[in-house]
């Protein structure tokens, strides 16, 4: 599995890919202008919520990241959207909605289909 992380500046409100990240400072890729602006002075590590990969695409090949929102497909095409969190070990689709309310994110990708529809801090620009 690829270890890699993004991560939330919960100040700036912005998302980013991590480079690299120590006890003070989590350090962005800088591979723009624009990257380069935002990134000089790297965040401080409380400033940031980091976000791993969780090993798994979407059937876009598109990489799932903790606190991804999905949207899982069931076989008559009908669709329950979901949030990947972190439980007992392991990543989980998480709806509040439903009776068991957590479900792997392997069974659901070995059994589903999904597809990533947005982040879960979107909500807090």
């Amino acid at each position: 599995m690829k270890h890699k992380f993004k991560a939330w500046n919960v100040i700036e409100k912005r998302l980013f890919d991590v480079f690299g990240f120590d006890e003070n400072h989590v350090y962005g890729w800088i591979r723009t202008k624009e990257e380069e602006k935002l990134n000089a002075v790297p965040p401080a590590r409380g400033e940031c919520i980091l976000l791993p990969y969780t090993g798994i695409d979407d059937k876009n090949g598109k990489e799932a990241y903790l606190f991804n929102k999905i949207r899982v497909f069931a076989r008559d095409r009908k669709y329950q959207d979901q949030e990947i969190v972190f439980k007992d070990g392991m990543f989980c689709g998480y709806n509040e909605q439903k009776p068991c309310r957590f479900t792997s994110l392997g069974v659901i990708k070995r059994t589903y289909d999904f597809e990533i529809v947005g982040w879960a801090m979107e909500s807090e620009k």
